[in-house]
């Protein structure tokens, strides 16, 4: 609960301290003590509302203050960059404004510049970076608790042919002379591996 204060001005301000310590004066417009002290409710709860919005790059400066004695370097960094690039395709919102449809269009938006699985990572990102501003009472829900991520095609592994796995293998064995190996031994090799592998 904020305290009062008379000024020389003869009107009385409520004093709020943030969470940073910083104190704040907001004016009553009063001049009579018990008619401010009727104020205090309403200027308590208008200055939580003003805390809860703040703008995604308030909340990534305080989110790196705090990431710092969570997270690697490396994982930190991941954040910053993948709320910069959400700003960068969405905007500046207020935390609290930013929907579900925000979230499907960064997803659009980004899928023309990388690939389902960059932006998978992303998601999941900023997924955990708002469970955090849920967790500090920034935000009543998580715009993204129910994405979809994206689908990603499973790629068909590549296969070595028969010809390609014994080249290297032919190779090695030619150069096996030089190690002592008498010409018939490295023949004998060679046929063992071609009747194993066949000759392609």
């Amino acid at each position: 609960m904020p305290t009062l204060f008379k000024r020389s001005n003869g009107i009385y301000y409520a004093i709020l301290t943030d969470e940073a310590g910083r104190r704040k004066w907001i004016s009553t417009g009063e001049r009579t003590k018990s008619v401010a002290l009727k104020q205090l409710p309403g200027i308590t709860e208008q200055a939580k509302e003003t805390a809860r919005s703040k703008t995604i790059k308030e909340f990534l400066s305080e989110f790196v203050d705090y990431a710092k004695c969570v997270y690697s370097a490396g994982n930190l960094g991941i954040y910053e960059r993948v709320i910069q690039t959400f700003i960068r395709l969405i905007g500046d919102l207020k935390l609290d404004a930013v929907t579900q449809r925000d979230v499907d269009l960064f997803k659009a938006r980004r899928l023309t510049e990388v690939k389902g699985t960059t932006v998978n990572i992303e998601l999941r990102t900023l997924r955990a970076a708002f469970y955090t501003a849920h967790r500090w009472k920034l935000v009543q829900e998580n715009p993204f608790k129910q994405v979809k991520l994206c689908t990603i095609d499973e790629e068909t592994p590549a296969y070595l042919s028969v010809k390609d796995l014994l080249k290297p293998v032919t190779t090695a064995c030619s150069s096996l002379i030089l190690t002592g190996l008498r010409p018939h031994e490295v023949c004998l090799l060679t046929l063992l591996l071609t009747d194993l592998f066949g000759t392609g």
